[in-house]
């Protein structure tokens, strides 16, 4: 039984880091996409191949 429980403690701990990743990779990308839409950043040269 214990080594279940840190086994779900471990599972736990790597599905709270996978959400806050996601949560700093949606953040980057709504500023990113703010960036590009008022102009402060230029991506009329942007070509998706090199990306």
């Amino acid at each position: 039984m214990a080594f279940l429980d840190e086994k779900t403690t471990q599972i736990d701990q790597l599905i709270e880091k996978t959400q806050q990743s996601i949560n700093l990779l949606k953040e980057k990308r709504a500023a990113l996409i703010t960036a590009a839409v008022t102009g402060k950043i230029d991506v009329r040269d942007w070509n998706e191949e090199a990306a």
